[in-house]
């Protein structure tokens, strides 16, 4: 009699999974960003690092649907930490910028402006500044689905372009609060880094495509904003009783 008599064999159901399926798994797991599950402020300071060291993983396995509720709020988040600490420290290094611009020889009326910036409160910048930082994905995140759409590179939804620019700047705002110019500079990359990284992950496009996606919406937004400044001098012009295109 053999000792396997009377054990009724194994069903393939109770077979344990291969090893890439449980690596998968785990690595889902851990790569899910905590904020979607959670809005906590544990999981808040677990998503920041997830999104700044592990941003393939991390995008590669986030919901695509849903969840933009969630995102914006961990964005707001960041920003508000953030955002009083970043203009502290513009307004205290505007008495240097003022002095190199004066002996630049820059105009007045960019001098007065910067000491008026100066003289206002830390609320009250805050307050102004934050309706236009608040909107910015959404903004962004307009025109690059319109230009992945226009390319048929958009292969989900724009809610997954969405969350990919909140959780992508909110992430890398912290970067911002590192004095002088290296703050501005590596906020500025990493954020493009990570932009790149969610978008090719989410919408399964290469790096080089998610790359040049960014850069022409980056590159669409400077000329809508020379446009529009440029729209406002012509017409301002003709009430401060000046001509830009008249003759000195």
């Amino acid at each position: 009699m053999n000792d396997s008599d009377g054990i009724p064999p194994s069903s393939p159901s109770s077979a344990p999974p291969p090893p890439e399926a449980a690596h998968d798994a785990r690595q889902l797991e851990i790569a899910t960003p905590a904020w979607d599950t959670s809005l906590s402020l544990p999981a808040f300071f677990h998503t920041v690092p997830e999104i700044l060291f592990y941003p393939a993983a991390t995008f590669r396995f986030m919901r695509s649907s849903g969840g933009i509720v969630s995102a914006f709020l961990f964005f707001l988040l960041c920003i508000l930490l953030t955002l009083p600490v970043q203009l502290f420290l513009f307004r205290e290094s505007l008495p240097l910028s003022i002095d190199y611009l004066r002996q630049l020889g820059a105009e007045e009326t960019l001098l007065r402006t910067l000491e008026s910036l100066r003289s206002r409160s830390l609320l009250s910048l805050v307050v102004v500044s934050l309706p236009g930082v608040a909107f910015s994905p959404l903004l962004r995140a307009l025109a690059i689905h319109l230009i992945l759409a226009v390319f048929r590179l958009a292969h989900r939804t724009f809610g997954s372009t969405f969350r990919v620019l909140c959780y992508s700047r909110g992430a890398t705002a912290p970067l911002w609060l590192i004095p002088y110019c290296v703050g501005p500079v590596l906020g500025i990359t990493w954020e493009f880094s990570c932009t790149v990284i969610g978008l090719s992950e989410q919408h399964g496009i290469s790096r080089w495509a998610a790359a040049m996606v960014v850069i022409v919406a980056g590159f669409a937004a400077f000329l809508c904003c020379c446009g529009t400044t440029f729209g406002v001098l012509i017409l301002s012009a003709p009430l401060s009783g000046s001509s830009l295109f008249a003759p000195q």
